[in-house]
């Protein structure tokens, strides 16, 4: 149990310290474009052409650009996007306290926003698991597959004898 709680605050450390900065907006160019959801810009890279458009979900601190290799790859069978959350890559930060339905709510602003049109194939990574999930709970006609990849079932566990939410039980 120690090891995972050591490895968990580790890989909050890691999101914040390599998350969105400055320095990476002023260096590097986007790949793809930043999209107006409405006050902020997230950024989306979309490429190939075909339905359903796969959407790739990254887990904890990674980018659309984690998802470069496996893009390239789908990408000549049909529409494939990754995009960075609010706060990561190039996207502008996003709320305080950024929730489960704040995120995907950003996530379907943005592929409408972009003119990305469903259905659409979600494959979630690491926490990206739960995004893709709770977005096919939230819009369901847009929905046509899930694909997990050593994705998370949820993000509470239980210790102490109690179930919660993984940063309520750590405080």
């Amino acid at each position: 149990m120690k090891i995972f709680i050591a490895v968990f605050i580790t890989s909050l450390w890691v999101s914040k310290t390599f998350g969105q900065t400055d320095s990476l907006q002023k260096t590097y160019s986007p790949r793809g474009h930043l999209v107006d959801i409405g006050g902020r810009k997230l950024h989306i890279l979309c490429s190939g052409q075909g339905s359903p458009t796969i959407i790739l979900v990254a887990g904890a601190g990674a980018f659309a650009i984690d998802w470069n290799l496996v893009q390239l790859r789908i990408d000549s069978t049909t529409r494939v996007c990754s995009y960075d959350r609010a706060g990561l890559g190039w996207s502008d930060s996003g709320y305080a306290e950024e929730t489960l339905e704040e995120t995907i709510s950003d996530l379907h602003k943005l592929l409408q926003a972009a003119g990305e049109k469903p259905p659409y194939i979600l494959v979630g990574a690491s926490i990206g698991g739960i995004f893709v999930q709770a977005y096919q709970r939230a819009f369901p006609n847009e929905v046509a597959g899930l694909v997990f990849t050593n994705s998370s079932n949820h993000i509470g566990f239980a210790a102490k004898n109690k179930d919660d939410l993984i940063w309520n039980l750590t405080e």
